[in-house]
């Protein structure tokens, strides 16, 4: 009976001579080993040759020595060339000694994947910036990692601290807005924004969410949750808030009309400041591009057609100058730059451009030709010749009359 329950064991049982020559073996080590028990065979040929079993040959050559080996772990060699990690005991029984070895390869091989697996949780977490943590209900004792501490910018050695402690380091603005003790009080998931001060002045965003557990009486135990430091991205969406009011000023200190032509829609989508230009009420829908067509001074609309044709070809931004009628009937002068928005594989998706309102430029420079092109004649009539000098460049002008 006893050699069948030495047989059913799971442990690995064998039994050598002083110099290690296995003389018997229950099944189980000679089925994992693949070493048979008749002495041919020993103990050493177990360890897998190389650096790898240097420690476990040593180990088990002063065991050998010494007659007796107390648990240790050791690396041997499975029957079909794998690892195989045991936890070995020894003993000497007169000339023979009994081994006994404990196959921990299933619990090494989870220790091995729970250590990766909390190193990839742990990068993850890193590049992420996400914390977890836990308190129980209703002591408040708490457990954080160490990013949580990082984003309150405590030591991890002075331990988690109270929830008391915690929340007096929360920005008093968001401290009055805190769910946290309310969500304590039933089970459920939750979520919070809000703010972390450091000692030296620094503020943290924080996302936290957490989930409230019941324990086995059915009442909340215990919140574990994690934390999202959100500080970068509040940061981003900060200057990008700041780039575009200055760009939102500048646009409406230069009086700059935004717009952009849908090319498959066929409409067009104004800023406020190109509605008011037009005299036409904001219209979020667009506008069908036939009837922006229609406001175009017939002279100027095949102008208007070439440009957005010479667009079509070209990466390069292209102007153009054209009068607009507006719904009190008077005419704006209006000068275009456009470009093509083209997708992927560069087909055209719309045309995207800003005009300015030149309507008083254009008028002074033709009222000024006009002055000019009188003055000529009424030189002419008169016999008189007209001459112009500057200094800066120096330069001198004379008109027809002053060559007679």
């Amino acid at each position: 009976m006893l050699r069948a329950l030495v047989e059913q064991s799971l442990e690995l049982i064998a039994v050598t001579d002083n110099a290690g020559r296995i003389l018997w073996a229950n099944e189980h080590f000679a089925a994992t080993t693949g070493l048979v028990a008749d002495g041919s065979a020993a103990l050493l040929d177990a360890v897998p040759s190389g650096a790898a079993g240097t420690t476990s040959k040593t180990r088990l050559a002063g065991a050998l020595g010494d007659g007796h080996l107390d648990i240790v772990g050791l690396q041997l060699q499975a029957a079909d060339g794998t690892a195989l990690w045991v936890d070995a005991r020894a003993r000497r029984l007169g000339v023979r000694l009994l081994w006994t070895f404990t196959d921990v390869s299933p619990m090494r091989f989870l220790a091995t994947q729970a250590r990766r697996q909390g190193e990839l949780l742990d990068t993850a977490q890193e590049f992420g910036r996400l914390g977890l943590w836990e308190r129980r209900i209703p002591s408040g004792e708490g457990r954080w990692d160490r990013h949580v501490f990082g984003f309150w910018g405590l030591d991890p050695a002075d331990g988690t601290p109270s929830f008391t402690d915690a929340i007096a380091r929360i920005h008093p603005d968001d401290r009055a807005k805190m769910n946290y003790i309310g969500s304590t009080r039933c089970a459920g998931r939750y979520a919070q924004r809000y703010r972390v001060i450091h000692a030296d002045g620094r503020t943290r965003w924080i996302h936290s969410q957490w989930e409230v557990k019941n324990g086995p009486n059915g009442e909340p135990d215990r919140a574990i949750g994690i934390m999202m430091d959100d500080t970068e991205a509040y940061a981003s969406a900060r200057a990008l808030g700041d780039v575009s009011a200055q760009l939102k000023m500048a646009v409406e200190l230069g009086n700059i009309a935004i717009w952009r032509h849908d090319l498959r829609s066929e409409r067009m989508y104004y800023s406020d400041r190109a509605f008011d230009l037009l005299q036409m009420p904001a219209r979020p829908e667009g506008v069908a591009i036939a009837e922006v067509r229609a406001l175009i001074h017939p002279d100027d609309l095949p102008g208007v057609l070439e440009s957005a044709e010479q667009a079509l070809h070209s990466d390069q931004p292209t102007d153009m100058e054209a009068r607009y009628r507006r719904s009190d009937g008077t005419w704006r002068y209006v000068m275009t730059r456009l470009v093509v928005e083209r997708d992927r594989d560069g087909q055209p998706l719309a045309f995207i451009g800003v005009a300015l309102d030149v309507t008083e430029a254009v008028l002074h420079r033709r009222h000024a030709d006009e002055l000019a092109r009188r003055l000529e004649a009424a030189s002419q009539a008169a016999g008189m010749g007209l001459w112009t000098t500057a200094r800066d460049p120096p330069e001198t002008d004379w008109n027809a009359q002053m060559y007679v």
